[in-house]
């Protein structure tokens, strides 16, 4: 693969790195957050005061992408490097205040427990571009935007727990329960019922809340059906504008 040798060239990588990131495609969002955990050398662009970070081995190739990637395996990283040094006419530097923030930037993407230092290094390293010198705007990305009107924690971390709310296996276990508990689905905070409302259209028809904190949740979390809430739609809306997260037993109370 050709090297990255521009501004350009790293910006347009940037742009394909963020939709990464915030798009739908799972095996590439995969992709990014691993080479995101595991980087040790780093573009940090500076835009509109938000600080992100992009992983050298992505954005030193030009016109990169997914499959790209994967089939070059990963190598040519000391290539990258020189081609990043080249292009930004700077070299690298370790530094503990954008170490912290790169553990924040982590963490607001659903990475929890960012390690302080990379796998196979003893500290990361940063280019940091200063300005909007790559000609990128934060409007670029507003699928990226970490605020959410719900979710103070941020976008990922909502599209993480929307995600478990429509895990099958321990929703229908949460299901099987709830009737085999009370006879008949109902919302538990309000008592809302949806067959009774709508008739047929509503039989079996509920929303399901997982109660477990967004800042507790990663991609491997495995959700148990005792951790569901069975809710309507209006109160599933409520439960997540509520701070501090509730927990099952406290889910009732959201209403009082």
């Amino acid at each position: 693969m050709r090297l990255s040798n521009s501004h350009d060239d790293i910006a347009a990588n940037i742009r394909t790195f963020e939709s990464y990131l915030h798009g739908d495609d799972a095996e590439a969002r995969q992709l990014a957050m691993q080479l995101l955990e595991r980087g040790s050398y780093f573009v940090v662009a500076e835009l509109n005061g938000a600080m992100r970070f992009y992983p050298s081995s992505f954005v030193g190739f030009r016109d990169n992408s997914a499959p790209k990637h994967i089939g070059q395996a990963g190598s040519g990283v000391r290539a990258t490097t020189r081609a990043l040094e080249q292009a930004l006419h700077a070299l690298p530097f370790a530094s503990e205040k954008l170490n912290g923030l790169y553990q924040e930037y982590a963490r607001s993407l659903g990475l929890t427990n960012p390690k302080a230092k990379p796998p196979y290094a003893k500290a990361r390293r940063f280019w940091l571009t200063p300005g909007n010198s790559l000609q990128l705007d934060l409007t670029e990305f507003s699928n990226a935007a970490n605020e959410h009107p719900d979710f103070p924690e941020g976008k990922a971390a909502a599209r993480l727990h929307h995600r478990f709310d429509r895990r099958r296996k321990p929703t229908e276990a949460a299901r099987h329960d709830y009737i085999q508990a009370h006879g008949h689905l109902f919302c538990q905070v309000c008592g809302f019922d949806f067959e009774k409302t709508y008739g047929r259209p509503g039989t079996d028809f509920i929303e399901f809340h997982h109660t477990v904190a967004p800042a507790d949740l990663t991609e491997s979390y495995q959700p148990k059906a005792s951790e569901y809430a069975v809710v309507c739609a209006n109160c599933h809306r409520m439960l997540e504008r509520h701070r501090p997260w509730l927990a099952l037993p406290d889910v009732k109370q959201v209403l009082g």
